[in-house]
């Protein structure tokens, strides 16, 4: 059976939404990492063990086609891009992000749990794009390139 709503989205939007979806995903976490407040061992073991519910709640509603979580942040990057999302999220693109929302919140949970989420992203951009997550002074400059310029400013002020 194929999804004629999906068919009808040119592939190119298709990719452009998944990678402003990453892009919004990786600003949020790098913002709260390099920025956000000192957690105590018991609130990073909560919130840990809340991104990991998250993940298993994201792949059990997929198995029933069910993309109600991931749509509003999806719409939120296609309206971005001046995309317009059907009504109803195709299965193949709701798999998709919902794919791509479990690799964010294990890449948060990482850096929750002391990992650097630039490196624990890169296979993930990689994915997306050619460019590679970097180190040193190019990681500024990367993270300016894949959130844009809403967040560029805060970033360049630090």
């Amino acid at each position: 059976m194929t999804d004629s709503t999906y068919q009808d989205m040119p592939a190119e939007d298709i990719t452009a939404v998944l990678m402003e979806a990453l892009r919004q995903g990786l600003v949020r976490i790098l913002i709260e990492q390099d920025q956000g407040p000192l957690l105590g061992e018991e609130e990073i073991d909560a919130r840990i063990a809340l991104l990991e519910q998250e993940n298993l709640t994201l792949k059990r509603r997929a198995r029933h086609n069910d993309f109600a979580q991931v749509a509003e942040p999806l719409r939120a990057a296609g309206q971005v891009l001046g995309i317009t999302l059907p009504e109803t999220i195709p299965s193949d693109l709701g798999r998709r992000v919902a794919a791509l929302f479990c690799d964010l919140k294990d890449i948060e949970g990482k850096a929750l749990d002391g990992e650097d989420a630039r490196r624990e992203a890169s296979p993930l951009v990689a994915r997306f794009s050619a460019a590679l997550v970097q180190s040193s002074a190019t990681q500024l400059a990367f993270a300016c390139q894949m959130i844009g310029s809403e967040y560029s400013d805060h970033l360049l002020a630090r």
